[in-house]
């Protein structure tokens, strides 16, 4: 994924789903209805699909485990308590994770990683602007990942 695309993404599952894989480390993560109502069990599919017995039962965005126990995935980039979680990750990580506020520009947010030889000068260019913390943190996150592979 690119600057741009990320740059590009709104807040929203999408967004979330990329931070779930990409910044928290899931794996199983996607699209899963319920088989019927009538059981316990889940199925991967489609965004817009719907329990086949129960269609007000939309999918939903989870992450599957191995034990065939599904947990939805939080909503990283709409819910700031959610992604508080990717800042924590990205600082045990050994990134330096920085929130900022703008009257301009709203919130923004820079993460750089303290591991590398040479960090530079930080700049306000260096911030990603977003409407919303949760929005700036989630997209800052993938910027940072994307800087340092």
């Amino acid at each position: 994924m690119t600057k741009e695309e990320i740059l590009a993404m709104e807040a929203g599952r999408e967004l979330d789903a990329l931070i779930a894989t990409e910044i928290m480390g899931y794996q199983g993560v996607g699209f899963y209805r319920r088989k019927s109502r009538f059981t316990s069990g889940w199925e991967p599919c489609a965004k817009d699909d719907v329990t086949p017995d129960t269609p007000e039962w939309k999918a939903t965005l989870a992450i599957w485990r191995e034990d065939g126990e599904t947990f939805a995935v939080k909503r990283y980039s709409t819910d700031i308590s959610a992604a508080w979680q990717v800042v924590e990750k990205l600082a045990s990580e050994g990134f330096t994770p920085s929130i900022v506020f703008s009257d301009e520009k709203h919130w923004g947010m820079t993460a750089y990683c303290q591991q590398e030889s040479v960090v530079g000068d930080f700049t306000l260019e260096d911030v990603v602007w977003c409407d919303t913390a949760p929005e700036a943190i989630c997209k800052a996150a993938l910027m940072a990942k994307l800087a340092n592979e």
